[in-house]
């Protein structure tokens, strides 16, 4: 099967041999697969991994086989899965814990993962997706799932100020849940182009850091700060901004993960008495009920589609992009 291989000296197109599913394992046909900021990072090299590595986490396929142990999915199921495949043993599993999993493999990162024909996933990390859910849509579900955690985990309560520093695919969907919990929504971006997709998505005030005057106007609108920040620039460094502008015992939602050590200023970390509140990979079901109701839009996302084979052409364009999708 072709594959797109992370390796040490850069991506490569590869030819692998074709995987056969083990009696609790389901063989899925990828049909779409997204190409995410983790996904570059490793690929830049500030995101390390164990090399070489079939990239890619977020996907949708076609059940092409199943074990002998399967009896919920059958062939031509249209399916998604989650990334984190755990041993379901450990204290952090038998806890409810199984993205922190003793022994978690996440696929595209620490095990072969999507951009490939073909990929395999035990049964119980597959979920079934409607036949109203257009697939190219259904991509979203893992980083919509990811941003619905870090929602769950900061308890947001509706009538506060939410704001979201960077509108790229993260800080939109954010914007929508956003809006969903009964928020006030701030939107701080440096691009002009991905305002307006703030903006159609309900964002209550727009700022760009171009401006400088954007922080005085957000201290007019909030007066000591918002309760929330969501911080998804990919950059580190940004905590500190968050840090600035959060009120006092305000939350901070960090969903970037730019794979090296930012330094923060501990000392307003403690004096402010701040939450910052990581999270990981999130529900899954939730995430595709909120699609397939088109509670949460993410038609404007996908801004190009490349068949596999040219897989190496998208991942130095993906970043211009909100998200540029494979396909088999």
């Amino acid at each position: 099967m072709l594959a797109i291989v992370q390796t040490d000296d850069g991506p490569i197109l590869d030819e692998r041999p074709h995987p056969e599913p083990k009696p609790d394992e389901i063989l899925i046909r990828m049909k779409y697969a997204g190409i995410c900021g983790t996904d570059l990072a490793i690929v830049s090299g500030t995101y390390r991994v164990p090399l070489p590595l079939i990239l890619g986490h977020e996907f949708v396929g076609i059940v092409e086989e199943v074990g002998t142990n399967i009896t919920t999915f059958q062939l031509g199921d249209r399916v998604t899965a989650e990334i984190n495949i755990t041993c379901g043993t450990c204290p952090l599993c038998i806890a409810g814990l199984r993205t922190h999993c003793k022994h978690v493999k996440a696929i595209g990162i620490l095990a072969d993962g999507a951009f490939a024909d073909y990929i395999i996933i035990p049964s119980n990390n597959v979920h079934h997706l409607p036949d109203t859910l257009k697939l190219k849509h259904a991509v979203m579900v893992e980083p919509l799932a990811a941003v619905i955690q870090a929602f769950r985990l900061t308890h947001v309560k509706p009538a506060t100020n939410f704001m979201v520093l960077g509108t790229g695919r993260l800080g939109l969907l954010a914007i929508q849940l956003a809006k969903l919990a009964g928020t006030t929504v701030i939107a701080v971006s440096r691009s002009t182009k991905t305002h307006n997709y703030a903006k159609s998505y309900g964002a209550d005030l727009l700022l760009n850091t171009t401006d400088p005057t954007w922080r005085k106007r957000l201290e007019h609108e909030t007066n000591i700060g918002p309760h929330y920040i969501f911080e998804s620039t990919g950059r580190g460094e940004v905590l500190n901004t968050a840090l600035d502008l959060i009120r006092p015992r305000g939350i901070i939602l960090a969903k970037s993960t730019p794979g090296y050590l930012p330094k923060i200023d501990t000392t307003k970390l403690v004096t402010k008495e701040v939450t910052i509140q990581g999270s990981r990979c999130g529900p899954y079901p939730p995430a595709i009920d909120f699609l397939n109701r088109q509670l949460i839009d993410v038609y404007p996302f996908v801004q190009d589609i490349f068949p596999l084979k040219n897989g190496i052409k998208a991942l130095k364009l993906a970043s211009q992009k909100l998200k540029v999708l494979l396909h088999t």
